[in-house]
């Protein structure tokens, strides 16, 4: 990483100097300067990406390599600096995908260190360290630590890591439920959960907290149970559509109107917990935004067939063939979507063939 050239160093340095406040403002001084200058390569980088050519790609490689060549020599210099450790940090999570070796457990080693000697800042380390950790297990433990020295500050960015941590239990589901009990799993979360206080009403929260309850579902036998926690899941879901107002965290926007992207997240679940009615008046919001949205026409026919009301199935899916029709034919995704209509056109009728009287 370093050229092999050290810096001078007579014994180990630190990052403040109590005793010398001197020698401490100096190193305050370098560190900014230097770190000024990675910042300002950082942004030709960025720029150089976008450029996306063979000239600019070399360029690019240069400085990355110039960057981590630096700070390393930084890190090396002043060990104890948290701000140079939060900023290799970074750097290599950004960058890792250009980087050899592991750069992501590199930068995990730096959070351990800048938590290490600052336990109680910068709360965010915590929460990064367990989006690195690859352990599903050790992560949702390390994001429930950092959660709860949130909730006592009442960090600005417990929002996020809340919705983090539901939302990596959904994903790494299966991986936890094999290294932890069910009921352990649930009990730590829930106990999160309840921790939050008024941040569990912010819409963003509850469509997580919908898909976690959802992915609690898995495996379980008890139709009854299911169908308890799909009602629950859905009264979520909606409640984070009917309250999308700013109301805990000062980074949400003023707009009552969830994003379109909110929204479709809420109607596809809504649609899994069987909720029809809801997701018909969600997706008709959305079309009236995004009329040739193919997928959500899709989901309208689907709620429709699933409520027996056959023809009005119908009618959304030939609407939607004759709309197909006019778009590229060359365009794969559309000949796939194509296909999709006919399939479900075809399954249609044969329902409809099988149960004569349902559509009336």
């Amino acid at each position: 990483m370093a050229n092999g050239r050290q810096p001078r160093r007579k014994g180990a340095p630190v990052a403040v100097n109590r005793r010398n406040p001197r020698n401490a403002k100096r190193e305050a001084e370098n560190v900014g300067r230097l770190l000024n200058t990675v910042r300002e390569v950082h942004n030709t980088m960025q720029n150089l990406l976008e450029e996306g050519n063979d000239e600019s790609e070399a360029q690019f490689i240069e400085l990355l390599n110039r960057c981590v060549e630096n700070l390393g020599n930084m890190e090396q210099a002043y060990p104890e600096n948290v701000e140079v450790l939060d900023t290799y940090c970074e750097f290599l999570v950004e960058y890792s995908s250009f980087l050899d070796g592991d750069p992501v457990a590199a930068a995990a080693g730096f959070l351990d260190r800048a938590i290490a000697i600052e336990p109680d800042t910068s709360l965010s380390r915590y929460i990064q360290r367990a989006r690195l950790n690859p352990d599903p297990a050790a992560s949702v433990g390390q994001f429930i630590e950092g959660i709860n020295r949130m909730v006592a500050t009442n960090d600005r960015e417990l929002k996020d890591a809340v919705c983090d941590m539901l939302d990596t239990v959904v994903e790494k589901y299966g991986e936890l439920t094999e290294k932890l009990p069910v009921q352990q799993l649930h009990a730590a979360v829930d106990q999160t959960l309840a921790s939050i206080g008024p941040l569990r009403s912010n819409p963003e929260v509850l469509i997580s907290e919908a898909s976690y309850v959802i992915q609690c579902t898995v495996g379980n036998t008890d139709e009854e149970a299911v169908q308890a926690a799909y009602h629950h899941a859905s009264g979520l879901l909606t409640r984070s559509l009917e309250q999308w107002v700013p109301r805990i965290n000062e980074d949400l926007t003023g707009d009552a109107t969830p994003p379109a992207e909110a929204r479709e997240s809420a109607a596809t679940m809504l649609m899994e917990v069987g909720d029809y009615d809801s997701v018909l008046a969600v997706c008709d919001q959305l079309l009236n935004m995004q009329p040739d949205h193919f997928d959500l026409r899709m989901m309208v026919a689907r709620a429709f067939n699933e409520q027996s009301q056959f023809d009005e199935a119908r009618e959304v899916l030939e609407d939607l063939r004759v709309d197909i029709s006019q778009a590229d034919g060359q365009d794969p995704e559309v000949a796939q979507f194509r296909q999709m209509v006919e399939d479900a056109l075809e399954q249609l009728a044969r329902v409809q063939r099988q149960a004569p009287e349902a559509g009336k």
